[in-house]
């Protein structure tokens, strides 16, 4: 009975000492202005002139240059490249770094994988007043996409007069690099200009701005960007795929060729002018990419402010944007393709015919099981072209409606459109029928007819090889 009481009294009087400390718990999910938001936040503030001393025409490139930033998609991006341009705060990646236009969302650019990132590229470069940015996450305030943080770019709404700018810039470059060079010598590889001029950019901004009426401004832009290619190949660094900054690796899906009997694991052997070798080559898959890839941008917007129309503002914008670009990898090719080849196959050797056919106790009017990797250099290097335009449209208003009561009123609408074309790849079932031949090797022919064209991949020279990389 007394631990009973011991126990109503610790009970009663303890919930009594705790209901004294409670405190009340805001969670915070609107974003109408509150005092109890205006907290310590790690913010950066960039302006204009920081943008124009680096020099660079791409918003993504400057903002590259921040450590706490991460390319996510750029200029510089090839190999899964989204045609888009888009930031990655603290390593999150672009779909948890926000961007907002004027304190406004940005339009998404082109969902690739799933995932929606937005688009600098829609940004008009030559009325950016300022930028903030915020790399504490944001998330209870903005959502999940702003997890990484928020970069907001202030456009200058009360520009007045004519800015008219041409900006040419390129690449300079000296390939002097002695042991990256001897490297390359020695995988038989070709070298880098010694010297070399590339990567041309023209850059025309046009923007005006003046006062239509008392407190009624009119701000416009034009811009177009044009910029040119740079390949691995012009380059020490990237003449190959570096490995540990210390050997080139390579693929054995080759020129060459690579044909292994019977499954993965058995006899392995590449062709050499026009009979089968032991082993397999290498092939320098990188010389074709694209370091910097092609663009021609063009944009043009509008921004009508009203202002002080007894305490009413009005904002109406209008951007529009057109981007082209070209993301460049090496040549494709048939990557472990199972094929059971005709022995009676016209484009093969007498050598070949043995040692595939022959030698395994197969006749002409058999067929003999092959994995064949091989780089299909006769075509064109792949290419991932894009063409991204969008048109935006927003209204704003805000105000006073008494001492105590104020408002604001947001209307946007965005359009994306896209053209996606992935060129020169090659399909496997078409590359095996090619590969399925009747007839003589002046006279050759599908066996599944239609518009197949046969492949001969059994008959490869240096000369052949070095005519068609350059």
């Amino acid at each position: 009975m007394r631990n009973s009481l011991s126990f109503f009294i610790a009970f009663f009087f303890g919930g009594l000492l705790m209901s004294e400390v409670t405190e009340d718990l805001y969670v915070t999910g609107s974003t109408i202005k509150k005092d109890s938001l205006l907290i310590a936040n790690p913010i950066s503030s960039f302006d204009n002139e920081d943008i124009k001393s680096r020099g660079t025409l791409y918003i993504e490139n400057f903002l590259s240059f921040l450590p706490q930033i991460n390319p996510s998609n750029s200029s510089y991006h090839s190999n899964k490249a989204s045609g888009t341009a888009s930031v990655s705060l603290r390593g999150l990646g672009g779909t948890r770094t926000l961007i907002l236009l004027n304190g406004k969302r940005l339009s998404p650019g082109m969902p690739m994988s799933g995932t929606s990132e937005q688009d600098l590229s829609q940004i008009p470069m030559s009325l950016i007043k300022q930028v903030d940015l915020l790399t504490g996450g944001k998330s209870t305030i903005y959502g999940s996409d702003a997890i990484g943080g928020v970069i907001n770019f202030q456009l200058d709404r009360k520009f007045s007069g004519v800015d008219i700018s041409y900006q040419h810039s390129f690449y300079n470059h000296q390939n002097d690099d002695k042991r990256l060079r001897s490297l390359h010598t020695s995988n038989n590889y070709n070298l880098a200009p010694k010297s070399v001029s590339d990567g041309h950019n023209d850059a025309i901004q046009i923007s005006l701005g003046y006062e239509i009426f008392q407190n009624i401004h009119l701000t416009s832009y034009i811009n177009y960007r044009n910029t040119e290619e740079v390949n691995w190949s012009q380059r020490d660094i990237s003449v190959c795929a570096l490995s540990g900054n210390a050997t080139c690796r390579g693929s054995s899906t080759s020129p060459e060729g690579k044909f292994t009997e019977n499954a993965i694991g058995g006899d392995t052997f590449y062709v050499q002018n026009d009979s089968f070798a032991p082993g397999t080559t290498r092939y320098n898959f990188a010389s074709k990419n694209h370091l910097l890839r092609p663009d021609k941008k063009h944009d043009f917007g509008i921004l009508l402010t009203f202002e002080n129309l007894n305490k009413h503002t009005f904002n109406i914008d209008y951007f529009s944007s057109s981007y082209k670009t070209i993301a460049q990898l090496d040549y494709s090719g048939i990557f472990g393709l199972s094929v059971d080849l005709p022995c009676n196959n016209p484009f093969l050797s007498n050598q070949q015919f043995t040692t595939i056919c022959t030698d395994n106790g197969l006749g002409l009017t058999d067929t003999t099981p092959l994995y064949i990797s091989r780089r299909n250099i006769e075509g064109n290097p792949r290419q991932r072209s894009f063409k991204n335009s969008t048109d935006r449209f927003m209204f704003n208003v805000e105000g006073e409606l008494s001492n105590e009561w104020t408002y604001s009123l947001d209307y946007q609408n965005s359009k994306t459109k896209i053209d996606f074309s992935y060129l020169n790849d090659i399909s496997k079932s078409r590359a095996a029928q090619a590969l399925n031949v009747t007839g003589t090797a002046l006279n050759p022919s599908c066996v599944t007819g239609n518009n197949c064209k046969p492949w001969n991949i059994f008959t490869v020279t240096d000369g052949k090889i070095k005519n068609l990389l350059h």
